[in-house]
Parts: C-alpha cells; structure tokens; sequence
C-alpha cells in the first residue's frame, strides 16, 4: 500500500492495517532464499541491513520483530517510532491464520547454516 512518509499510524484502520500486512507478506515471498538470518544479538530483536538482508535473534519474539523489520524494508524512510507503533498495531489485528501464513513464509526464506551442526544432527 502507497502511503506518506510517516503517515499517522492513529489514522490506521483494521483494513489499512491488513493492506499492509499483505504488502508484507507479498514482499517477503520475492526475497531470495537465505534474505533472514538467525543470529544472537545483543540489543536488538531484528536488524534491517539496507534491504539486503534481515537479521532476526531466535531467543527473541519471531512474530513481531519479523513485521518490525518488514516495515523497515518497505517504508524505509519512516522514524523508528513510527515502525514500532504499526507493528505493534498490525500484532494486535492479525489472526492465528495470519501468524501461519507469516511464519510459513518466514521460514521459505530461511537458509539452513552450512557450517553449524544443529542439536537435531549430532
């Protein structure tokens, strides 16, 4: 969805609210596999590294930080306030299908570490 820079996220009804959710989603599904990577962080959940990659901490919560960081990607010019607010806004509008449908795309671009064993494997 096309909106202004920083567009009051107050002004978000449930409808824009899920347009955007959409907008996420659709935009995740055209990033190469391997765009999120999980790693330990020290401060943060999610790191948007300029549209070529998403960094996640899998200690932390996965739902959120992935829309965090989506937003991010798709209004990068927007405050960090505003990118909170609509997160937590689309959090509290999404449905247990909508955290499937998020998730499932999530782990689509995930790339399995080459060079680590996990617990699974030894």
């Amino acid at each position: 969805m096309k909106m202004e820079k920083n567009f009051n996220p107050k002004e978000m009804d449930e409808n824009i609210l899920r347009s955007v959710f959409k907008d996420i989603i659709k935009k995740i599904k055209k990033k190469p596999v391997g765009f999120f990577k999980l790693k330990k962080m020290n401060r943060a959940r999610g790191m948007w590294n300029s549209g070529d990659d998403i960094s996640i901490d899998h200690r932390r919560e996965i739902v959120p930080t992935v829309i965090h960081e989506m937003l991010h990607d798709i209004y990068e010019d927007n405050s960090e306030t505003w990118v909170r607010v609509v997160e937590s806004k689309i959090s509290q509008i999404m449905t247990t299908d909508d955290v499937f449908i998020l998730l499932k795309e999530f782990i689509n671009k995930l790339e399995l570490s080459k060079n680590k064993k996990s617990y699974y494997e030894l």
